[in-house]
């Protein structure tokens, strides 16, 4: 098979899916008494084939040459072998180096200076589960999880969570995580993240200023440069929606039950990273993602509250760069 077909069909190269295979093999090819065990490539194969078209699991198994219930164990097996490989390959920046070289990365796309990250959230649909049905119901009125991230200039992801369901707050998500505590502890001295409205300005996270309050030449012009730098998550948001369809709308909505959901979209994000390492494009019948530049705010993400010494900092900020 080609190249470009294979990664049509799988959306990893042939090398990084021998190198799947590689990886779980120990952990995929158990010993049983029966004669037509899978191998590690069908498994892995088969997940592959589910990430890139979210189709049925019947669907899967007639393309695959197996059962339905063949594919379900596949798929759980070999996401949770990707999400084991998590701390490898989703990593927020630490070291000065890392930092600086991310700072500058960010720099280089609106003159923003000092960005370690965008932050948002992102609602994965799903069916709704047997119980506690109204909890999963987000503000757009379907069912979901509701994934938060950090990514870099590069749109890769550098913080990932998800395990909460689509009623809560993007701002809640984030004041209940690891990266929360991280940077609450010092781990972000130097920098700051950017996030839309949805979350409350911090000191080491900015937000856009509403629209009624810019009124400064200074003002317009930070207002242009967040937009135009926190861009990057909705576009990575974007890229990765369109390279795992069982993630977005046009494929469905997964059909297991949340924790299961969670399980396999933690997978999709460790293999977008690897994607984005291995410059691995987008299929040719594959639309790059949408460029995002407005800033529509939804009612919800007024809630959230701005902290008078991340406003300080702000106003410093564009006194300072934006003048």
């Amino acid at each position: 098979m080609a190249e470009t077909d294979i990664i049509e069909r799988y959306r990893l190269s042939r090398g990084r899916i021998n190198w799947l295979v590689e990886q779980f093999r120990e952990d995929l090819e158990r010993d049983t008494k029966r004669s037509c065990s899978l191998s590690a490539e069908t498994q892995v194969l088969t997940a592959l084939r589910f990430y890139a078209t979210g189709s049925f699991l019947k669907v899967i198994g007639d393309t695959m040459g197996i059962s339905k219930a063949s594919v379900s164990r596949s798929l759980m097996s070999v996401s949770r072998c990707l999400v084991n490989l998590t701390p490898d390959w989703i990593t927020f920046p630490s070291a000065n180096e890392e930092i600086n070289e991310t700072m500058a990365d960010f720099y280089k796309i609106a003159g923003f200076p000092q960005v370690i990250g965008a932050i948002d959230g992102s609602l994965i649909p799903i069916r709704g589960p047997n119980r506690d049905q109204h909890l999963y119901v987000c503000h757009k009125g379907f069912h979901a999880l509701n994934v938060m991230a950090v990514c870099n200039a590069h749109l890769s992801f550098t913080n990932f969570v998800c395990r909460w369901h689509g009623s809560v707050h993007d701002s809640a998500v984030f004041n209940t995580s690891n990266l929360h505590v991280h940077i609450e502890g010092g781990g972000c001295r130097n920098g700051w993240l950017l996030g839309d409205r949805g979350y409350g300005i911090q000191p080491y996270l900015m937000t856009p200023l509403r629209p009624d309050h810019v009124t400064t030449v200074s003002q317009t012009r930070y207002q242009k440069a967040h937009t135009k730098t926190r861009n990057t998550i909705e576009r990575t948001f974007g890229l990765w929606k369109m390279r795992f369809r069982c993630l977005d709308h046009s494929g469905g909505a997964l059909q297991f039950q949340p924790n299961r959901c969670c399980t396999i979209i933690t997978a999709t994000a460790v293999l977008h990273n690897m994607c984005i390492y291995d410059n691995t494009a987008l299929p040719a019948n594959v639309d790059d993602p949408p460029q995002q530049v407005g800033m529509a705010v939804e009612p919800w993400e007024l809630i959230a509250v701005d902290n008078e010494a991340g406003s300080s900092v702000r106003d410093q900020l564009i006194r300072d760069v934006f003048t």
